[in-house]
């Protein structure tokens, strides 16, 4: 192990999978071959993400404006009444950030409830975080039928363009901080 973690050191990142690799079929039911195993992983995830990013029509941008998102599909859910609790949290938690709570559709069969005017990437993955822990309007929003996300007011109008929330979603998830 030490020695793959030394090609790792010295050589290509592709030099140092092979020797990790060479770990794990080597020593396969040892320790070093779960780490050597799990190291690969990472590094699989990784580059996996970075492809994401690449190939995405949408750009990371951490201090252009946010916004707070909400996607649901049109039937079943009153946005208008999350809307209002919205507003309400955002007067408790956030009454001197001037945000400012819409609704509008995205397609025929798609409604989105943003929270905009959040300053950066940071601003916005803190106001999801505490959001998501209200009960009363996370109550309204099952995790089943709806999006919930952070997106900077440039890819927010190419979401809104491309209209794939799809494909935004694996950016979001290479992109921001969701735990």
């Amino acid at each position: 192990m030490l020695s793959a973690y030394c090609v790792g050191k010295l050589k290509s990142q592709k030099d140092f999978e092979s020797a990790l690799q060479g770990v794990v079929n080597d020593f396969s039911g040892t320790e070093e071959a779960t780490i050597a195993q799990a190291t690969l992983n990472q590094i699989g995830g990784i580059v996996a993400m970075q492809s994401i990013l690449k190939e995405s029509p949408y750009k990371e941008a951490r201090t252009e404006k946010h916004r707070f998102i909400v996607i649901v599909q049109t039937q079943g859910i009153n946005l208008n009444q999350v809307r209002n609790d919205v507003t309400d949290y955002n007067e408790n938690y956030h009454k001197f950030e001037k945000l400012n709570v819409q609704n509008t559709f995205l397609d025929g069969k798609t409604q989105v409830m943003m929270v905009v005017g959040l300053e950066n990437a940071e601003k916005a993955e803190k106001y999801m975080k505490g959001i998501l822990r209200n009960q009363k309007i996370m109550g309204y929003l099952p995790a089943e039928v709806t999006k919930k996300l952070v997106i900077s007011e440039n890819n927010f109008k190419i979401l809104y363009e491309l209209k794939d929330v799809d494909e935004y979603m694996q950016f979001f998830y290479a992109s921001y901080k969701t735990n």
